[in-house]
């Protein structure tokens, strides 16, 4: 490759020499993160050619095909990044069992954005918990607490709720909107034994008009995907739709994320937002005596932005 910096030049390199012995062990980690940076901004700057970039991926070879977590993100056999397979990936901790590949799915499964989605099901088990015991006591079981949950995915969250909380799986009624139908599919079989307390509705978010009004609105890993126009135009439409005393969840990968580079890397792209992002935006559609507020999975790369609406 010509007209390269020695630096970027010493990066493609090193990646030639993992690949070459089949991905890295924890004692090139840091090495390897750092040699990420030095690509990933590189991409960030468009100092770098898409063919150069293409080709640094072919040197992957077959840990860059879909046996792995990095090209299964980069070849996106559904289409889409982010996808149901991948999520469910990332909880069951895949790893491949060819040798070539292995490695780097390893590295991938301790990445930080791995670790964060992860923790995604612990941080709406706790909150989801807690906002449906507050207002199962307020509602006394006199009816069904609805909550609508904005691009589904593979419903592990779901799931694990639902299992770990079996009296209040008597008490909801969950709306599930997805677009892929292998993942609705894919959900409908995991949550059979719920399945009087879902509905999976096969729309996307953009067509999608609610019925009724919604106790709780969540939605993990969607509005990262979304600028900051489309992130408004959408949540305004279904704020509309949370009775009043209801709570909105939305998740957003942090810009801190140490991931990000590595995840550029194989074109999974997402808009990156602070707390202090997340709380402006949440003001352009909230009003005034709605309360407003972000929180964090434990990695600190995944954040919540949460309102609870007025019951003025």
């Amino acid at each position: 490759m010509n007209n390269l910096s020695p630096q970027l030049q010493e990066s493609i390199n090193y990646i030639k020499y993992l690949v070459d012995k089949n991905g890295p062990e924890i004692y090139d980690y840091q090495k390897l993160d750092y040699t990420l940076q030095i690509i990933g901004q590189s991409i960030k700057e468009e100092s770098i050619p898409t063919d150069y970039l293409n080709q640094i991926r072919s040197y992957f070879g077959v840990a860059f095909s879909k046996e792995t977590m990095q090209g299964f993100a980069y070849t996106k056999p559904h289409g889409y990044a982010g996808d149901y397979e991948i999520i469910e990936r990332i909880y069951d901790w895949y790893l491949s069992t060819d040798e070539r590949c292995a490695k780097w799915d390893i590295y991938w499964q301790n990445h930080q954005a791995a670790r964060a989605v992860r923790n995604r099901v612990k941080y709406f088990q706790q909150s989801l918990t807690d906002t449906l015991n507050d207002l199962n006591r307020v509602t006394k079981g006199k009816r069904k607490i609805n909550i609508l949950n904005l691009a589904s995915g593979p419903s592990r969250i779901i799931f694990n709720f639902l299992s770990n909380n079996e009296h209040l799986a008597k008490v909801v009624h969950i709306d599930c909107v997805e677009l892929d139908e292998n993942a609705i599919a894919f959900s409908k079989k995991r949550t059979a034994k719920y399945a009087g307390s879902l509905h999976y509705i096969h729309k996307n978010v953009f067509k999608f008009l609610p019925e009724k009004n919604y106790d709780v609105i969540w939605s993990s890993g969607l509005f990262d995907y979304f600028d900051d126009g489309v992130f408004i135009k959408l949540m305004s439409r279904f704020f509309e739709y949370l009775n009043p005393g209801g709570r909105i969840i939305i998740g957003n990968f942090s810009p801190k994320t140490m991931s990000r580079h590595y995840m550029e890397l194989f074109d999974w792209k997402l808009f990156y937002r602070s707390e202090s992002q997340l709380i402006n935006l949440g003001k352009k559609f909230a009003n005034r005596n709605d309360i407003l507020y972000v929180e964090a999975e434990e990695e600190n790369a995944n954040l919540f932005l949460n309102i609870i609406k007025s019951k003025m």
